[in-house]
């Protein structure tokens, strides 16, 4: 797995001066940055639109062999996934954590009136749950904004909380080139939206998914949906997408938007790495 930090630095890069550096996001600032970024309107219209999260479930509920009664969605932000899963799931338990507390005094504005929604701060690798306690825990447009190490330790949490049998549906954008823009005044070199400072593979997910106790069940590709320039292709795309999705996808794809869908093997972990009893 390539840090792009050391991408960055390394004599293969070209010929980097003394002025130029690349920028060492920090937890703190990392919760700096999404403070701002939820708080600021045009900022929060940078987000994907719902329809992509709608794609995502669409595909995944019908490969999911039970009805999940406890959902969390780690990384909630102000709750647009959240809003995508009380739709599929009117009547269970959906909880929504984010270490951004700003996003979450949105999110509990925002489904003030649903009691069965419930907010909570929390990180990947250190989330507010009992072990082996929810049946679904969702994870998009997170996993590519934390640092290696996290992202590593993410999946021996996640399986800790899942029941056994229960799924994690993450999306992930799989072998996307980097890029880096550039601040004139100060020489910091970053990813533009504290995104993708690793490279993720799907060897190196399938191998995480392995190690702690996930089983695979399928890496999932989502479809372009804007408009093509050309007129026959916009007559056609939305017949494609609409009576061959599967092929539309290949045809479309929506590059950076990938992710995969596993389901929790039967001996769950403790956080201290024991094997826990299922309740």
């Amino acid at each position: 797995m390539k840090f792009y930090r050391d991408l960055v630095t390394s004599p293969e890069a070209g010929t980097p001066t003394a002025k130029y550096h690349f920028h060492q996001w920090s937890p703190a600032s990392i919760k700096f940055f999404w403070d701002v970024f939820t708080e600021n309107p045009f900022t929060r219209r940078q987000f994907y639109p719902l329809v992509y999260w709608e794609d995502l479930l669409a595909w995944a509920v019908p490969r999911m062999a039970r009805v999940p009664a406890a959902i969390a969605d780690i990384g909630c932000g102000s709750g647009n996934l959240v809003e995508c899963l009380r739709r599929v799931y009117r009547n269970e338990s959906v909880y929504g954590v984010d270490l951004s507390e700003h996003s979450l005094h949105i999110a509990r504005q925002r489904f003030r009136d649903d009691k069965g929604i419930q907010f909570q701060t929390g990180s990947l690798d250190q989330l507010p749950f009992d072990d082996v306690s929810l049946d679904l825990v969702t994870c998009t447009e997170v996993l590519e904004h934390t640092f290696p190490e996290t992202f590593d330790r993410s999946f021996a949490e996640v399986r800790r909380v899942l029941r056994p049998g229960g799924y994690y549906l993450a999306s992930v954008p799989f072998d996307e080139t980097p890029a880096f823009v550039c601040c004139p005044e100060c020489g910091s070199v970053f990813t533009p939206y504290q995104h993708m400072v690793f490279e993720i593979t799907h060897e190196r997910v399938s191998d995480l998914l392995s190690k702690n106790g996930l089983e695979l069940v399928a890496f999932y590709q989502s479809m372009d949906r804007s408009e093509p320039a050309n007129a026959a292709k916009r007559v056609l795309k939305p017949l494609v997408m609409k009576w061959l999705p599967d092929l539309a996808i290949r045809i479309f794809p929506k590059h950076g938007v990938s992710g995969f869908l596993a389901r929790a093997t039967p001996k769950p972990l403790s956080r201290d790495g024991g094997a826990t009893t299922p309740r």
